[in-house]
């Protein structure tokens, strides 16, 4: 056996040690030749270049959809099977995904006892009548009297009462009739704005194809702004997108504020401000987002080929170590350097096909694009093959 030095894990191959004590040193030697974005493992290497090439190698027998991951298509799978593998220790309902929280229905209580509850229905009868009238005044098929004891053959009559029983079922009531679940009346006000923001977390996640990883670490990021209580008088979803937005950034996948305001309810500025009160509240940190973290992502959905991203993520980082675009986001710079590489090349997109994805706007590309263009000899990599020579470039 093989014992790691720091934690004490135990392995039965050195190979997996090697792999495992690259967590506490934080080695990535395996490097994207796209996009420079280094990995611990080689696995992790392979499944995000099909983010680049668009690979996507796991096909479903039953809908013939494509994923790039076998985990992506095993948690696609259980949409057609019906397969529920976990199972919920309180309620013992079954789900389909780990990461699936209990949604507790607040609007119902339980105000009647569970072991008798006598539904009366005196008025009924007279009820009847009043609807019987009310719809045959203009017909002579049957008289009310005729009706009325059509409706007392199939509701049974006036008596009608029914007894409920205490339940026997292991999801309902115990033995002596107490609720084995929690619902509104139990639950403290604190548990219920907690359930609510890891429910919207998940389905935030789930529009943008977020991992687990990034949703646990943003419920986590929540559940210690809402006991630390230092934003007080922010809304509840400002908070929320704003845990989300720094998850992301934790975990090395940064979305920008337009893409996580587009799938929550509050604008890019509140998920800013709170931003930095999280920041300065809390001991949290993020590291700076540079213009490769979203040069690969951008790229790929303007089906750009591989040689104009990797030309796109050269300029704008030679025009970052150059200090060709001082006071510009990285964001800007990225969709400056992609504008560039594409005019150069056979596959050309407008300022506008680039501010759509990216959510620049066109001002502020053809800004940075009018800094970077005097340099663009010194920007693109040796090898680019020009379609476009640099004289040509458009220069706005």
């Amino acid at each position: 056996m093989f014992s790691c030095d720091v934690c004490q894990k135990k392995f039965s191959q050195k190979g997996n040690l090697k792999t495992h004590i690259r967590i506490h040193t934080g080695e990535k030697p395996f490097k994207c030749d796209i996009c420079e974005k280094s990995f611990a493992q080689g696995g992790g290497l392979t499944a995000h270049m099909r983010f680049h090439t668009g690979e996507k190698p796991y096909s479903c027998d039953t809908c013939e959809n494509a994923f790039r991951t076998i985990s992506e298509l095993s948690r696609h799978k259980r949409i057609h099977t019906g397969e529920k593998p976990y199972s919920c220790d309180t309620c013992f309902v079954d789900c389909g995904e780990a990461d699936v929280k209990l949604e507790i229905n607040e609007e119902e209580t339980l105000d009647e006892d569970p072991l008798s509850i006598n539904i009366e229905a005196e008025n009924v009868e007279e009820n009847i009548k009043q609807e019987i009238e009310e719809e045959g005044q203009d017909q002579d098929f049957f008289s009310c009297e005729q009706n009325l004891g059509e409706y007392r053959s199939r509701v049974g009559g006036s008596d009608l009462t029914t007894m409920i029983c205490p339940g026997r079922g292991m999801a309902t009531f115990s033995m002596d009739g107490q609720p084995m679940y929690n619902n509104r009346k139990t639950q403290s006000r604190s548990d219920r704005t907690l359930i609510n923001a890891f429910r919207t977390i998940s389905n935030m996640a789930d529009r943008i194809n977020l991992t687990e990883t990034i949703q646990d670490r943003a419920n986590n990021l929540f559940k210690m702004v809402h006991d630390g209580k230092n934003l007080k008088g922010r809304s509840n979803d400002a908070i929320v997108a704003t845990c989300l937005y720094i998850a992301c950034r934790q975990e090395g996948v940064p979305r920008t504020f337009n893409e996580i305001g587009a799938i929550s309810t509050v604008s890019k500025k509140e998920i800013g401000r709170c931003f930095k009160l999280i920041l300065k509240a809390h001991d949290t940190s993020v590291e700076l987002i540079t213009t490769g973290d979203f040069m690969s992502r951008f790229c790929c959905t303007l089906n750009l080929p591989g040689d104009v991203q990797k030309a796109a993520t050269h300029i704008a980082k030679k025009a970052v170590d150059l200090d060709i675009v001082p006071g510009r986001s990285p964001i800007s710079v990225a969709a400056a350097a992609i504008y560039m590489a594409s005019q150069a090349s056979d596959d050309k997109r407008t300022h506008r096909d680039i501010a759509e994805i990216t959510g620049v706007a066109d001002v502020t590309i053809r800004q940075s694009y009018k800094l970077m263009l005097p340099r663009a000899k010194n920007l693109f990599p040796a090898d680019f093959k020009f379609t476009t020579p640099i004289e040509n470039l458009p220069h706005n």
